[in-house]
């Protein structure tokens, strides 16, 4: 807890085009507890694949949610989500509080997850949820870190019939309300 990674993780501080201010920017995923769900999961997956659809490749096996492994890995998912959360949480307050500062704004970002809306799951490798319920303890704008030689968006979308309540790269499903340049 309160370790940043390795790999393309990253920690940086930039300025808001819109505002002036100074941002912290931090990426990074559940690591290796993550990891390792990840790879029980498949393993899990693959024994119901041979059993339900043996000619569907390895790599589309799942586990079906009305299985007790199926709850039980959307719980732990639930974890990582947390445990990531909290993570972040704990990075970003410890900076403020080394530099005896307040926040002003806290903006998240959850990509390369699993999302639940009823009996349909979105497997979103890469993409941000704009949409409140698949995050309702996050509202307001969501964060896009581009890369670290991009600006990094902070945006607010609505769902529609393209986008299925996800962020992509046009410009009409999602309105920039700020860029900021690296340091």
């Amino acid at each position: 807890m309160g370790t940043q990674g390795d790999g393309n993780h990253f920690l940086f501080v930039g300025i808001s085009k819109n505002t002036g201010n100074t941002m912290l920017v931090t990426h990074h995923g559940s690591r290796a507890p993550g990891a390792a769900l990840y790879d029980k999961g498949m393993k899990v997956a693959n024994r119901f694949r041979l059993e339900i659809s043996p000619e569907t490749l390895r790599e589309n096996a799942w586990i079906p949610y009305e299985t007790e492994e199926g709850k039980s890995y959307w719980e732990a998912l639930q974890l990582i989500r947390t445990w990531t959360k909290e993570n972040h949480t704990s990075i970003h307050d410890a900076v403020l509080h080394k530099m005896n500062i307040e926040k002003e704004n806290r903006y998240w970002n959850e990509h390369n997850f699993v999302f639940k809306d009823g009996d349909l799951f979105y497997h979103a490798k890469g993409a941000t949820p704009l949409d409140d319920k698949f995050m309702p303890d996050i509202t307001g704008p969501r964060l896009i870190p581009l890369n670290m030689s991009e600006p990094v968006l902070i945006v607010q979308g609505k769902t529609n019939e393209r986008n299925l309540g996800f962020a992509h790269t046009e410009q009409e499903e999602i309105s920039a309300e700020r860029n900021i340049k690296n340091l």
